[in-house]
């Protein structure tokens, strides 16, 4: 008994001490924090990160961190639209009237499209550089995104197929935005319609129609998988996204779906005979006037509406988790001295 005794650690624990040798420590729970924080500082924003005493290990700290996937979609659909805005605002003020008429993509397309605010100075001289955060951006939001599927789908909130989709709509998004670049790397000069200038339309354009394509596939995975996992009404928390937003984001995404495919016709169209038109031709008032709509129309719906979706859902995400987020836990393999 007294060799038992002596072995005792005789240690006296302060009030605020938990002692682990009579039960184990406290589990992390996951469950939703009550106020979020901005590292580190309890503002009522948005939180990147905390670091916090590891509570399985005494001594030890981690970084705690509720990540909002919408606020990596709405920083992703700021940055290309700044882009766009910066381009259109720089072509317009550094470039006259005439310079910016009967140009190659006008001459192509038949209209004075998107592109055009790319390819003028001094747009080249800052957007590529611009466009490697929007890379960086969409590269983060798709990788958060698949995360979040692939927990939904351990959870049997999705099939397996369901799954496989979504992480396909995404990972296209990050190729399309990957591919966009060439379009600041290959300009069109010269007669296009030439041999080594059609090449250069060609890869000046193809990649645009391909990145209009990733952003309605990873639409579609917004809204589809919100319907089913993330705007879904909760035993706990009830219907926290209303459903007005619900059905108007649906709305919203077959009319994307509509407007992509037939601006996808019309380019089509124009580079599958340059100057002339494969199907009509792209020199006539009516063509410039359909074009001209459909672009800007496009531009309304594929980057506009999205942009106010993520402002909406992060504002709801701002003072309550209204969405289902990412709760990450970050802690390091080795002892503290």
């Amino acid at each position: 008994m007294e060799m038992e005794k002596s072995n005792r650690s005789t240690t006296t624990l302060s009030l605020d001490e938990t002692d682990y040798q009579n039960e184990p420590p406290e589990q992390l729970e996951p469950l939703m924090p009550k106020e979020k924080y901005l590292c580190g500082r309890k503002l009522k924003l948005v939180k990147l990160w905390e670091v916090k005493p590891d509570p399985n290990d005494e001594g030890e700290k981690l970084i705690e961190m509720n990540l909002t996937v919408e606020s990596l979609r709405l920083a992703t659909n700021t940055a290309l639209f700044t882009i766009i805005f910066l381009g259109i605002v720089a072509t317009r003020i550094f470039n006259k009237p005439e310079t910016l008429k009967d140009t190659e993509i006008e001459k192509t397309f038949g209209n004075q499209n998107i592109c055009l605010y790319l390819d003028f100075y001094p747009v080249p001289y800052f957007s590529p550089v611009l466009y490697n955060i929007a890379v960086f951006l969409v590269t983060s939001y798709c990788i958060a995104s698949s995360i979040r599927v692939w927990i939904a789908y351990g959870e049997k909130k999705i099939s397996f197929g369901e799954r496989k989709f979504y992480n396909f709509c995404f990972g296209c998004f990050i190729f399309s935005a990957m591919l966009f670049s060439l379009c600041f790397a290959v300009q069109p000069d010269g007669k296009s319609d030439e041999a080594g200038n059609k090449e250069k339309m060609l890869v000046h354009a193809i990649p645009f129609m391909i990145l209009e394509m990733g952003l309605l596939l990873a639409q579609v995975a917004v809204v589809s998988f919100g319907t089913k996992v993330a705007w879904k009404k909760t035993r706990t928390e009830g219907q926290t996204i209303p459903i007005w937003f619900i059905n108007l984001s649906i709305v919203h995404v077959i009319l994307m779906g509509i407007v992509t495919a037939i601006k996808l016709v019309f380019q089509t169209n124009a580079l599958g005979n340059i100057y002339v038109g494969l199907w009509w031709s792209v020199k006539t008032d009516l063509n410039f006037m359909l074009s001209t709509l459909l672009d800007w129309s496009w531009f309304s719906i594929s980057f506009v509406c999205p942009l106010l979706q993520s402002i909406y859902l992060t504002c709801k995400d701002r003072k309550k988790f209204n969405t289902q987020i990412l709760n990450i836990t970050i802690r390091d393999n080795k002892k503290a001295n």
